[in-house]
């Protein structure tokens, strides 16, 4: 399973003209394991407790890709990957009945802020929040440089409170030091009856958003 999703995304060996006129060289080579304590802080209209972020992750492989908006035009270009959750990582107080999500061998994406050239400034840390946002909502994707849409990987669904059922995507953002990890956390409410226990600040929202960047 590893093996395949990681050619996944390395794709083809040769490159597009595109990205040899980019220049853009790799900048994670090989697995790389990271210690996660993240807190990640409610945003929008989220008031709920900040999201704990915590164990193991190992970065598998990364590669340059393209974002595309919601009308398909390519925004630019970053660096992105495929990680996995290690044995230890769950992640807290993203539920309301207090319950740990545990995230053991689950997959996930990940950007990394190289400060690459990004729309006349560079590719730093709330650029990629940005972008993590985005694409953990929906709104912006991944993709080949042909044009051909990159999925996110496994969607987390939980049951949560009678019959309140949830879907969490995670972008994870790797800066510049090896060892710094933030992430991305969106929530999102696919059953909506009414559950007693739920608080009307939880009940009322579909979606959320937790990031660790500001």
């Amino acid at each position: 399973m590893v093996k395949q999703l990681v050619w996944g995304w390395l794709g083809a060996l040769a490159l597009s003209s595109t990205l040899a006129a980019e220049k853009s060289v790799p900048t994670l080579r090989g697995p790389l394991t990271v210690s996660m304590n993240i807190a990640a802080q409610p945003r929008n209209t989220n008031r709920l407790p900040a999201c704990h972020l915590t164990g193991d992750v190992t970065l598998w492989v990364s590669r340059v890709v393209a974002v595309v908006d919601e009308t398909n035009q390519t925004l630019g270009l970053v660096e992105a990957g495929l990680a996995q959750f290690n044995t230890n990582a769950k992640i807290e107080n993203c539920l309301p009945d207090g319950r740990a999500l545990d995230l053991a061998d689950r997959y996930v994406n990940f950007v990394i802020a190289d400060k690459r050239p990004w729309k006349g400034g560079q590719f730093g840390e709330r650029q990629a929040r940005a972008i993590a946002s985005l694409l953990a909502e929906d709104f912006y994707q991944l993709a080949d440089t042909d044009g051909t849409k990159i999925p996110l990987v496994d969607r987390i669904r939980i049951g949560a409170i009678g019959s309140t059922a949830y879907q969490f995507v995670i972008v994870l953002i790797k800066g510049a030091q090896p060892s710094v990890i933030d992430a991305v956390i969106s929530r999102e409410t696919l059953r909506t009856k009414f559950a007693p226990l739920l608080s009307e600040a939880d009940r009322g929202s579909s979606r959320l958003k937790w990031s660790s960047i500001e």
